[in-house]
């Protein structure tokens, strides 16, 4: 069966699954569908533990294995362990975890195939086209590693529940490793470096197999420390979700940040391998050999999809709703015109732009079609969703003014541009121009007076009250700041000028990078996590807004894909 047939069959057996008459690339699909699990939300306002209490925790054993070998361990001896009624109990709670895990175990391993697919695709990709999949690629480590987060957690939660049946000296027998007999230990994947059997079993015989050794042996070398840092992470994770009784879903997160970077450079590192070992070891110039690497993805995605029939069967709702995905468009136009400038943008959970241009409000679908268009004051500058809520800055008095006579506030709107709360922001007193969130904060920024050689960013608890002015070290830059975005771990600010301007800042707002480059009319992050960038033309009086892939680059901080 080929792999479009093999898709097919899965589509029919799933009538369930209802398809959009908007079209949604994979990724925004895959995004959804791990958003959507629900086995833990991520809100960093829940967290209470503290780094302390995380570290006091890790100095306990390391059982060398996971928790969840004991549950099965237990099982099979639970004659000599527990009583009956525990013993019922013990195996009631498996059995009924058991179809959520095997869930969230295929839907991973189905999100693994689509990476190592992407990947083969890098080989026979050069310029701007190389960039784009190297951006996907990366957008699918992320969703793959947060659906591993939820089913890590599913595993905890499913443990927490089950050392509540034991009383307390098997707890503590469990503990100090009386137990330990009863298990099957094992430290799982070795991570080990593999590249060069890949490559060499995907595409044949290399045609500079000297070359290829040679760099492989080097690759190699440069993966142990890769490795070590991957299985230091997995035996901190270990003995973490040993202490069951002491251990939140909230702190689990915390730790999970340290692993999902080291397993996200472990994974970029075997993409990589494939990438530079195919360009190495393969005449790349070569029809034959070009197309053995072309048929990669589809040979990739086939394997999955044989996997799903024979092993990963409760991937397939999963499987099928990626397939039937369309691709995705790299720039998005917002339909209409509008008698004031864009002032920003903001993208919600299921895709939707919202666009502020000064006076009108515009909500579209993800491809920029309109939805809905209201009137509002002047100025309405940038805004920010959080979850089912709209947030935008608004000034109604002059900015940059050096009495600091503005009058600001943050208006705050359903999704359906329905306004439903004013707040006063009166610490920022050169004009609110833009905003967005952050771990239970949102952060306003806006106008500047040109005697300023620092940019100030004010922070609001979620019920804005005041907490603190942060400032940037960027020197004065025209009219202050206009536009924010909190995307992969730094800040974003778009600025005007002549040229424009985009600043970079850490969590703390130490100042990253200045470049020359236009983000002043707004920029957000889409669901699948791409970055997405607003142009604003005016002429003859009417103005028009458009979002732009664009990725991050070293030299000037973000690059446009178009």
């Amino acid at each position: 069966m080929n792999v479009r047939s093999v898709f097919a069959v899965l589509w029919v057996a799933l009538p369930g699954i209802v398809v959009s008459d908007t079209p949604q690339t994979a990724l925004e699909v895959a995004r959804l569908h791990v958003d959507s699990i629900g086995v833990y939300v991520r809100d960093s306002s829940n967290v209470g533990e503290s780094e302390g209490d995380l570290e006091n925790i890790l100095n306990g054993r390391d059982p060398e294995t996971t928790t969840s070998s004991f549950l099965y361990g237990i099982r099979r001896n639970a004659a000599k362990l527990l009583t009956r009624g525990q013993a019922d109990r013990w195996s009631g709670l498996l059995a009924e975890r058991q179809p959520l895990l095997q869930r969230l175990h295929d839907e991973r391993n189905v999100l693994r195939g689509r990476f190592f697919a992407e990947a083969w695709r890098l080989p026979l990709a050069d310029g701007r086209e190389r960039e784009r999949m190297e951006a996907g690629l990366r957008g699918w480590l992320a969703v793959w590693l947060d659906i591993t987060l939820q089913e890590r957690i599913a595993k905890h939660q499913l443990c927490r529940d089950a050392w509540k049946v034991l009383d307390e000296e098997q707890r503590m027998r469990l503990r100090r490793g009386d137990w330990d007999s009863y298990v099957k230990k094992s430290l799982g994947h070795k991570r080990a470096y593999f590249g060069d059997r890949v490559v060499s079993r995907a595409l044949g015989k290399p045609g500079d197999p000297e070359a290829l050794s040679e760099l492989s042996e080097r690759l190699a070398g440069a993966h142990k420390k890769i490795q070590e840092n991957l299985l230091a992470a997995e035996r901190r994770w270990r003995i973490l979700t040993f202490a069951q009784p002491t251990v939140s879903d909230d702190l689990l997160a915390i730790e999970w940040r340290r692993t999902a970077d080291v397993l996200g450079a472990f994974f970029l590192n075997q993409a990589g391998h494939i990438d530079r070992l195919t360009r190495v070891g393969y005449d790349l110039k070569n029809a034959d050999v070009r197309a053995r690497v072309a048929a990669q993805p589809a040979a990739t995605l086939k394997e999955t999809a044989d996997k799903v029939e024979a092993k990963l069967v409760a991937g397939a709702d999963l499987l099928a709703k990626l397939q039937a995905a369309k691709p995705g468009p790299v720039r998005i136009p917002c339909e209409g015109d509008y008698r004031h400038h864009l002032q920003g943008v903001a993208i919600d959970a299921s895709g939707d732009i919202h666009w502020s241009f000064t006076t009108t409000m515009v909500k579209t679908d993800k491809n920029g079609k309109k939805l809905k268009e209201i009137e509002v004051p002047n100025h309405h500058g940038d805004l920010c969703v959080v979850k089912d809520r709209l947030y935008v800055a608004v000034n109604f008095g002059p900015f940059n003014h050096p009495d600091g006579t503005a009058d600001s506030w943050v208006h705050v709107y359903d999704l359906e541009l329905n306004l439903l709360s004013k707040h006063r922001t009166p610490e920022v007193v050169y004009g609110a121009g833009g905003m967005d969130y952050r771990n239970g904060s949102f952060y306003v920024i806006g106008g500047l007076p040109a005697s300023h050689d620092k940019n100030y960013v004010y922070e609001y608890d979620g019920e804005f009250s005041f907490v603190k002015r942060h400032e940037i070290d960027s020197g004065q830059t025209r009219l202050g700041i206009q536009t924010a975005a909190f995307i992969g771990g730094r800040w974003w600010f778009g600025c005007y000028g002549s040229p424009r301007e985009l600043l970079i800042a850490d969590v703390d707002f130490n100042l990253l990078g200045k470049h020359v480059f236009d983000c002043a009319y707004g920029i957000a992050a889409a669901p699948d996590g791409r970055i997405l960038v607003a142009e604003g033309p005016c002429a003859k009086g009417r103005c028009r807004g458009a979002l732009v892939h664009a990725i991050p680059d070293k030299k000037a901080g973000l690059r446009m894909l178009e």
